[in-house]
């Protein structure tokens, strides 16, 4: 009996032993495996409709994440903002909602109103406001996306900062559609009938953008690049840039200069129908481009600018005008109601290019100190006008009494 008894206790003091150690074992494991997560950064604050006039501006004064939960419309005659962020790194979604202005005396739809950076706008519409859309006076660093600002009384989006803007839209503004500061890249955006120009960008780039039917300039660039752009029936020209590399773009119907570059290069483009010269030039390379019906000159250079594999046909005036050395280089220029190529200084090259049926002398060359060389001509204008002084290969072909033998020769047929 003693000896069962003396099992039992030893029994129960290795089972009191375990539970010890399953005991010490729950402390070291130091709590459940899959820990609930604690709060994070992607906690969005919900934007409401304020309740009158005295709750406007909304106020963004925190870095964070911000969302609208409806449209935001600011009252009749309430002379303030409709958003205001004063703090940097703010992300505010308009979640498919609109901060609608009342026109007059309503100020900007969203404005910045510190010296902030890192904002980004999204996925939304500011209209009809009294000011900009968007005025980022401010801010260094704006992100923009899929953002539309239309009939604003002071222009659509007013960026000072470094901007990356992409698929948006600037339509109906009283000002310029869009405007950004240096080193902004914008993609994607249309600008479309605005009062002013359509987009305002220095020392930076744009690629498959319109901009159609504003009032000023349709694209505006120094110091960057515009790729596979259209700016088409604009009120003070095309395109106008500096410093500046253009390919594949359009520029047709627009009042003014179709194309204005200086210190540029331009591949692969077509300016048609514009209401004076289709492209003018300074200090440029031209090349494989269209150029047609123009209400001035095709192609007009001042100075130093080489035109190549050019299509110029139908233009009002001159089909290529050039002063000072200038490069012009196995182009078609054909049916231009004046000269083909018109040279009227020194300095130029003018080599390989065959022009058929312009109205004035094919080429006319008026300046000296000049070297023609290798060019056909043909149809029912004159031929070739050359002043004294130049350097010309000699005259040969069809409507020359001479056989074809001489490689510089410029050839009549």
């Amino acid at each position: 009996m003693e000896r069962i008894q003396t099992r039992v206790a030893w029994g129960l003091v290795a089972a009191l032993c375990l539970l010890v150690l399953a005991a010490l074992a729950g402390i070291a494991q130091g709590g459940p495996l899959d820990p609930p997560s604690g709060p994070g950064s992607t906690q969005r604050e919900l934007i409401f409709q304020p309740a009158n006039c005295a709750a406007f501006p909304v106020s963004i004064s925190l870095p964070g994440s911000y969302l609208l939960a409806e449209n935001i419309t600011i009252p009749a005659a309430c002379a303030k903002n409709g958003i205001e962020i004063s703090a940097p790194d703010v992300d505010l979604d308009l979640n498919g909602f609109t901060v609608g202005g009342a026109g007059a005396p309503s100020l900007a739809g969203i404005a910045d109103t510190a010296l902030i950076d890192m904002v980004t706008i999204r996925n939304g519409q500011v209209r009809s406001w009294g000011g900009a859309g968007l005025d980022f006076g401010t801010t260094g660093h704006v992100t923009v996306a899929d953002v539309q600002a239309s009939y604003n009384g002071g222009g659509g989006m007013l960026l000072s900062g470094a901007a990356q803007m992409s698929n948006c839209r600037a339509i109906g503004n009283t000002g310029t559609g869009i405007s950004v500061g240096s080193r902004s890249d914008i993609s994607g955006c249309n600008a479309d009938g605005n009062a002013g120009a359509g987009f305002v960008m220095p020392d930076s780039s744009l690629a498959d953008c319109n901009a159609t039917g504003n009032g000023g300039t349709g694209i505006s660039v120094s110091s960057g690049a515009v790729v596979n752009c259209v700016a088409n029936g604009n009120g003070t020209g095309g395109i106008s840039v500096s410093d500046t590399t253009i390919t594949d773009c359009a520029a047709n119907g627009n009042t003014g200069v179709g194309i204005t570059l200086f210190s540029s290069s331009l591949t692969d483009c077509t300016a048609n129908g514009n209401t004076m010269d289709g492209i003018l030039a300074n200090e440029t390379v031209i090349t494989e481009c269209s150029v047609e019906l123009n209400g001035d000159d095709g192609i007009e250079s001042t100075t130093s600018a080489e035109i190549s594999r050019c299509v110029v046909t139908l233009n009002t005036a001159e089909g290529i005008e050039v002063a000072y050395g200038s490069y012009v280089l196995d182009n078609d220029v054909n049916l231009n109601s004046s000269n083909g190529i018109l040279v009227t200084s020194l300095g130029n090259r003018i080599d390989g290019n065959n022009l058929v049926d312009n109205s004035g002398p094919q080429v006319n060359v008026t300046g000296a100190g000049n070297t023609i060389v290798r060019n056909s001509v043909g149809g029912f204008g004159l031929g070739y006008f050359f002043a004294a002084g130049n350097t010309t290969g000699p005259l040969e072909g069809a409507a020359i009494p001479a056989p074809l033998v001489n490689p510089w020769a410029n050839i009549w047929y």
